[in-house]
C-alpha cells in the first residue's frame, strides 16, 4: 500500500488512490481508474465485521470529506469533488470491487443524534467494511 501520493498503472489505465485508515492506521486503498473502483486491504474477517469506520484520504495524505447528492460525493474541505460514487439502498458502493471478495465498502450515517432535551446534533457519512 506504499503506492498512496502517486498514480499508479492498472492495465492500459492510469488509477488515483485513496486511503482507507482509521485514525492514522491505513485499512485499506481504493484504487480509482477507467477500469473501475478496486478495494484492497491484508484484513482478516474479524477485522472486516468489527471496522469502526474509515476516513478517506487522497493521494497527497489530505482528509476528504463524504456528502450525499444523489451520489456519494467524496470531496476536499473546499468542496472540490474528487470521486461520485454510486450507492445502492443498502449503503453499499456498487461499483468497488475486493478481488479477495470477502468484503464490502459501504456509506453509513454516524453521529450523536440526541438524547433527553438536549439538541439534535447532526449526523456525518463514514465509510466503512462489511462481510460478504
Amino acid at each position: 500500500m506504499s503506492e498512496v501520493g502517486r498514480v499508479v498503472e492498472i492495465g492500459e489505465s492510469k488509477a488515483q488512490i485513496f486511503e482507507l485508515r482509521v485514525v492514522n492506521a491505513v485499512w485499506a486503498t481504493l484504487k480509482v481508474s477507467r477500469a473501475g473502483l478496486v478495494l484492497e486491504h491484508h484484513l482478516n474477517p474479524v477485522r472486516i465485521a468489527t471496522c469502526p469506520g474509515l476516513m478517506i484520504y487522497d493521494g497527497d495524505g489530505e482528509p476528504l470529506s463524504l456528502r450525499h447528492g444523489g451520489r456519494l460525493l467524496v470531496s476536499h474541505p473546499d468542496g472540490r469533488v474528487r470521486l461520485k460514487l454510486s450507492v445502492d439502498d443498502e449503503g453499499t458502493l456498487v461499483d468497488a470491487v475486493d478481488p479477495q471478495g470477502v468484503a464490502r465498502l459501504a456509506v453509513e450515517l454516524r453521529g450523536p443524534g440526541s438524547i433527553g432535551n438536549s439538541p439534535i446534533q447532526e449526523g456525518f457519512l463514514i465509510l466503512t467494511l462489511k462481510s460478504v
